[in-house]
């Protein structure tokens, strides 16, 4: 009996197995062997060994690239931490109309990106768009957000905070609600008040939804792709071009498939770091 359901627990796990064993695990392997060779699509891959990553470092526009995606990491990351963590606070609290303002503020997730990103380049209109009506009245004149080079990247930023907020909120709604009700009712009766018992109750027991919202939001931002394709193409002058976009423009416009894969190895490594950073960071007080 209990072989027969450990078969039938197999054939069950392998479909999922074999899933990832194709569309993850091979792509990851032969992606790390295109980055060994140089490939333009049209005649067989010939194998360089570490050439590509050795011209990495030397050329300027991956520097640029690879500043530009810690700018806008870096911009994005911790910002959007705060903000959905505050906004999971507010609306974790009892209020009128409360499911509508979770709604509200969710509503740009569901979005499509693509969509998302031509909205707000209407948005940044340096002539009619919407941010001209927060400006005019205080005489400030026409801001060319995407064209210049100080503005692109910082409107960028603000773009993912709008499109990023609600996600992590829910992620941070789901963690408040795991905490009991006993450990702030003990609190108050300690005579703790409310920034004491955010700080020792309710920061504490979120450190595992905070972790997880570390991780996947690094990860996000360094996988931007869509707004700075469509809405700055990388520019102006590379401002914009982050990795991602850098990656897609040597595999296929360049057509230099061997190259473009070592970025990807590249930027496969980082994040693997940056992850085990995060999970060192968090790993002596985080709750499982």
């Amino acid at each position: 009996m209990y072989t027969r359901r450990k078969l039938w627990g197999i054939a069950f796990a392998t479909p999922a197995l074999l899933y990832f064993l194709a569309f993850t695990v091979y792509p990851m392997l032969n992606s790390f062997y295109l980055s060994l060779t140089d490939w333009n699509l049209l005649s067989p891959p010939q194998f360089v060994g570490f050439k590509n990553y050795a011209s990495l470092l030397d050329n300027p526009q991956f520097n640029q690239a690879l500043a530009a995606t810690l700018y806008y990491s870096a911009g994005v990351v911790v910002p959007l931490i705060i903000f959905s963590l505050a906004l999971a606070l507010l609306l974790n609290r009892p209020m009128r109309l409360r499911a509508w303002y979770r709604a509200a503020y969710f509503i740009p997730v569901i979005i499509e990106m693509v969509v998302a990103s031509i909205i707000w380049t209407y948005v940044y209109h340096p002539t009619y768009g919407l941010y001209t009506l927060f400006t005019r009245p205080f005489g400030i004149g026409p801001i060319n957000w995407l064209a210049d080079s100080k503005l692109a990247m910082p409107a960028l930023i603000i773009f993912s905070w709008w499109k990023g907020t609600g996600y992590y909120m829910v992620l941070f709604l789901a963690g408040l609600q795991n905490i009991p009700d006993e450990y702030y009712e003990a609190a108050k009766i300690d005579g703790a008040n409310s920034w004491a018992q955010f700080l020792h109750i309710t920061l504490p027991l979120l450190k595992p939804t905070t972790l997880f919202v570390t991780v996947v939001c690094v990860i996000g931002a360094f996988q931007v792709f869509t707004p700075a394709l469509l809405m700055t193409n990388g520019g102006p002058a590379g401002a914009t071009r982050v990795l991602p976009l850098y990656l897609y423009e040597n595999a296929f416009q360049f057509l230099k498939m061997g190259y473009a894969s070592a970025v990807a190895v590249f930027m496969f490594v980082i994040l693997i770091i940056l992850t085990l950073i995060q999970l060192r960071v968090f790993r002596t007080e985080a709750y499982f």
